[in-house]
């Protein structure tokens, strides 16, 4: 609780905030970018699942970012004033709100994959066993994500930007060496393509923690009792709008994919690519944005 962005000038404080979430949204961008690449090497149908992830990573990132915004201003709010009771309330009730809301995306997620899987007809373009395992990876990897992006989002309202950086870093690095390991050394396939995602993942977790520590950033929660009702209503009518907005380009992917599946794999896989170029194009503006 050292450097205040609110003493600063308005452009270095958007500057400061926003590189980091920029950083981090490429990088989530380059996690479905690789899969591209490396479920290639399997076969063309292969690069359709991407696809069908697409708006799901999308969703994903709205309830992260609608989450991570409220934490940030909050944290930045009681740092600024220096209010270290404000500061342990927003820890402590950002803690919760994320770990009981990524828990229960999880679960609606995995219950609601079947009717997923047969709405996009998945056994008639790669099987049901590929769309499953890639779906459950990646809703396997929801709670890790939510994780870092509570790490980061405290660490910035306190000033440092760094572990953004870090984890984001650490996740994609990681993700791709187990990769590019399976694909030299063992099998290449979807099941291990999607294991690396939920490893990595873990593993941005725990190194992001460890550098936090050295930076001796108070993140971690306590039993102490600072949860506020308050807080938390606070934290959700931040939160809801920056989720709706962002919900929008799910429900736009989602209808596109859903005019376009009946074309078959290389149409979707095609959508795939393109869909990789949008994305990073708009991501400059989400960052400044939020």
């Amino acid at each position: 609780m050292s450097r205040n962005l609110t003493s600063e000038p308005i452009g270095k404080g958007i500057l400061r905030v926003s590189v980091p979430i920029f950083c981090s949204v490429l990088i989530n961008s380059l996690w479905l970018s690789s899969d591209v690449f490396f479920l290639g090497r399997i076969s063309e149908a292969s690069i359709a699942l991407v696809t069908y992830i697409t708006p799901c990573l999308i969703i994903g990132y709205a309830f992260i970012d609608g989450l991570s915004i409220p934490l940030t201003v909050l944290a930045g709010r009681s740092v600024g004033a220096g209010d270290e009771m404000e500061y342990f309330r927003v820890r402590n009730c950002g803690f919760v709100v994320i770990l009981t809301s990524s828990l229960s995306l999880t679960v609606l997620a995995y219950l609601g994959l079947p009717l997923v899987r047969s709405a996009v007809n998945a056994s008639s373009l790669f099987g049901n066993d590929s769309f499953t395992v890639y779906a459950t990876c990646f809703i396997l990897s929801l709670v890790p994500w939510c994780l870092r992006a509570y790490q980061s989002s405290l660490c910035a309202g306190s000033g440092y930007t760094m572990p953004s950086y870090i984890g984001s870093a650490v996740f994609i690095s990681a993700k791709i060496s187990l990769e590019a390991l399976a694909w030299k050394y063992s099998e290449l396939n979807v099941t291990t393509i999607g294991t690396a995602t939920v490893v990595a993942m873990w593993l941005s977790v725990f190194l992001t923690g460890f550098y936090i520590r050295r930076l001796k950033v108070n993140i971690m929660p306590t039993l102490d009792p600072f949860i506020s009702l308050e807080t938390m209503r606070t934290i959700f009518t931040i939160a809801l709008p920056v989720m709706a907005g962002n919900l929008l380009a799910a429900i736009e992917a989602a209808v596109t994919i859903g005019f376009l599946n009946g074309y078959g794999s290389s149409t979707m896989a095609a959508l795939s690519l393109i869909e990789r170029f949008r994305t990073n194009i708009l991501f400059p503006i989400i960052a400044i944005g939020s």
